[in-house]
């Protein structure tokens, strides 16, 4: 059958729905997207009141016809998370009336189907965890960050057009007042709304995403995070994210405050026997919240901020993963992890479209230098030094030289090309792979446009 054959796909979701008989099996929608279970003799689907049905062997056959021609479809497959897909089928399936003529069923499903491939915007709203007090609603690409409050709901209104949260089917504790009571002493929880095209799990998967780079990308457009306190390479405790998932350390610390049991939680009594005798020692997190706001102040860093969540460019895409790859080695505590995610992140910012050798990745980290007086030791700090430290990771051999030093100076190093490529692409407008490596054969050539910078 033809992918684009809708007329086809109705007629086999059809047949699949007049191969139903009722059963005492306890129906599993999801499991539908697993050949095993479907094809299994307890695969079942949810009917009406409580009742469950299950699809005789041909008629699995059909279903299965139809789904796969589905998901062929270009805007099926990036809509919808491909399992999630055959439980939402399976549902269609499972749910039509026993008594409706062939017709009947055929007219719901062209409805189903119509849906599926033209569905509105999704909107996804979750609180987030470890962000530092914000003074505005915060408004970048495809999301709204802000406090939970009337400033929040009014732009989250004026951005969708309708009043999302005056409907909800079961409301969340961010927005009960019984449970938002318990952190009366701060400001109410922060929320990330965000839009996109991707539906049910993958829009939720998007706006994690979504999140995650414009983390990455703050920490990435400040050349000196450590004059922000924003200290590498002591782990995850702090990393923004998905609260609930991600535990607040603030929202941790203030829930102490209520329930000594919980102190238990945030911090580790340490008892050592030696030579010396027994001493315990007190080891724990710090409360420090990422200054997301702060980080993208100019104008100019959140500009920069918006054109990578933003764009679709081959530039855009290399720094968007150069980025990421910089998050895990800010956030990680061991040297070596750390190192190694820098090394690829140097790989996503300077590597050719193929395996690149060493001497092309230190000679474009030299171009990127406005001074070509600098190039040749900046070329051969990136062959002795960097280079041989990734390679030596990843092919599980101690490097000694690695310190707390060594890692966030090549951390800073990888932050200053990232901006360095941010300036020149911005001024030179380079979009594609062919454009990107003519501009190091024209720095090779002496041809160095001015720029800006961010300050």
């Amino acid at each position: 059958m033809n992918a684009f054959d809708i007329q086809g796909i109705i007629d086999q979701f059809v047949r699949a729905a007049q191969g139903r008989e009722l059963t005492s099996c306890e129906p599993w929608d999801y499991g539908w997207s697993q050949a095993n279970y479907r094809r299994s003799a307890t695969a079942a689907i949810t009917h009406h009141g409580g009742a469950s049905v299950k699809l005789q062997p041909i008629a699995v056959d059909c279903f299965e016809e139809a789904c796969g021609a589905l998901l062929q479809l270009q805007q099926v497959h990036q809509c919808y998370e491909v399992n999630e897909f055959w439980s939402l089928a399976a549902s269609l399936v499972g749910r039509l009336p026993f008594r409706s003529t062939p017709d009947e069923l055929a007219t719901v499903i062209e409805q189903w189907i119509k849906s599926v491939l033209e569905p509105p915007d999704s909107f996804v709203v979750l609180p987030v965890a470890n962000i530092a007090s914000l003074d505005n609603v915060f408004h970048i690409g495809l999301l709204l960050l802000g406090h939970f409050d009337q400033r929040f709901v009014d732009r989250l209104r004026e951005k969708v057009g309708r009043d999302v949260l005056s409907h909800m089917p079961r409301e969340p504790w961010w927005m009960s007042p019984a449970e938002t009571a318990l952190d009366a002493a701060g400001p109410p929880p922060i929320l990330l709304a965000y839009t996109c095209r991707t539906q049910l799990e993958r829009a939720v998967q998007d706006a994690e995403e979504a999140f995650e780079d414009l983390a990455s990308i703050a920490l990435m457009v400040h050349l000196d995070l450590d004059a922000l306190s924003l200290f590498s390479l002591r782990g995850d405790a702090n990393r923004p994210g998905i609260r609930g998932l991600v535990v607040d350390r603030k929202a941790l610390a203030k829930a102490t405050e209520r329930n000594l049991q919980v102190s238990r939680e945030i911090g580790c009594p340490v008892l050592v026997d030696g030579i010396f005798g027994q001493t315990i020692s007190f080891r724990w997190y710090s409360e420090d919240s990422f200054p997301l706001e702060q980080l993208l102040i100019p104008d100019a860093k959140r500009s920069v901020a918006e054109r990578l969540l933003l764009g679709s460019t081959a530039v855009d895409r290399r720094l968007r993963v150069a980025a990421r790859w910089h998050a895990k080695a800010h956030w990680s505590i061991d040297l070596a992890d750390a190192v190694l995610a820098l090394g690829i992140c140097f790989d996503s910012m300077l590597a050719e479209q193929g395996p690149s050798p060493g001497r092309v990745l230190s000679e474009r980290f030299a171009l990127l230098d406005p001074d070509p007086n600098r190039r040749r030791s900046r070329y051969r700090q990136f062959q002795t030094e960097y280079y041989p430290a990734r390679s030596s990771v990843a092919h599980g051999a101690k490097k000694r030289s690695l310190n707390t030093a060594f890692v966030r100076g090549m951390a800073r190093e990888a932050r200053w090309v990232f901006q360095r490529i941010v300036e020149l692409t911005e001024t030179l407008g380079i979009c594609t792979e062919d454009e990107y490596n003519n501009m190091y054969e024209n720095l090779r050539w002496g041809h160095s446009p001015r720029t800006n910078g961010l300050k």
